[in-house]
């Protein structure tokens, strides 16, 4: 079983580490979240139950590099809120859905998760470089400004947030196919 562990690990390890470039390939990001949830075990594993719904989504141009590390930063935000309302990995929990809206023609995930929820002036700034409602030394304000440059300037998508404080966080990233 530990090998087992460790191969995983490492075989996520190779697929996040995935050398970055101003060339978009084509990416599976199916593939990209399920090497991100292994490498992030360690932040959610006692606080949060994982729930992925991954649709067979086709492979879209991409700078896989970059979409692993917005992905990275939403899940261990959504631990650390989780942590913050109390929650342990019988009562949080992380939801993780792929789908392809072909009318629209963009790729939708999205992550949701119970943890404490953001108010409405923390929503309108969580984008912006170095703000941060996490205490000193546990956060830097940097992974959502990355994210939404990621997401928005480098691949022309968007990145949405929808909170309710107490409830939860639902963070929706549209990319085009």
């Amino acid at each position: 079983q530990g090998i087992t562990t460790i191969s995983t690990i490492v075989g996520a390890m190779r697929n996040f580490a995935h050398p970055d470039s101003d060339l978009k390939e084509l990416g599976d990001i199916n593939r990209a979240i399920e090497s991100t949830l292994a490498v992030a075990h360690s932040e959610y594993r006692y606080l949060a139950t994982i729930e992925s719904h991954l649709e067979e989504v086709p492979l879209i141009p991409c700078l896989l590099g970059g979409l692993n590390q917005v992905f990275l930063n939403i899940i261990v935000n959504a631990a650390h809120a989780i942590a913050d309302a109390g929650r342990d990995v019988d009562t949080g929990w992380i939801r993780i859905r792929t789908r392809a809206d072909l009318d629209s023609g963009m790729l939708v995930i999205t992550f949701e998760d119970n943890g404490c929820g953001m108010d409405l002036d923390t929503q309108e700034r969580i984008f912006d470089p170095f703000f941060t409602t996490k205490e000193v030394g546990r956060g830097t304000g940097q992974g959502l400004a990355i994210a939404r440059d990621i997401v928005v300037d480098k691949h022309g998508g968007q990145l949405m947030t929808d909170s309710i404080v107490g409830h939860g966080t639902t963070f929706t990233i549209l990319l085009p196919l």
